[in-house]
């Protein structure tokens, strides 16, 4: 898998978008999103929903940066957690617990 900052750059480049066009619109400052890409500072997660909450993205590319973002952060496991989490939030989740089931 790879890392946050490099999905980060590949996804920008595949956009075609500007930093400071992503800057501008989530008020994270050009240069330190610059410093990410770079590898040089980590993204800290209280301003990881203004990045993915942004149009620049798809929702593949938001669940793969999240993912990228928790692996790192925590460890390879955690995104399992996360995804459970998510299930839980979810209309399906809401669909399967309407289900009726008969005790054996």
């Amino acid at each position: 898998m790879k890392k946050f900052n490099e999905l980060l750059k590949e996804y920008i480049d595949t956009q075609g978008v500007a930093i400071y066009q992503i800057s501008k619109q989530t008020d994270i400052n050009r240069t330190f999103i610059q410093n990410v890409i770079a590898g040089r500072k980590k993204f800290p997660q209280k301003k990881l929903g203004d990045l993915l909450n942004s149009v620049f993205f798809t929702s593949e590319q938001i669940k793969n940066l999240c993912d990228a973002y928790f692996v790192e952060k925590y460890d390879e496991k955690k995104p399992e957690f996360f995804d459970f989490c998510n299930y839980c939030f979810s209309k399906k989740f809401k669909e399967d617990m309407g289900k009726k089931y008969e005790a054996g």
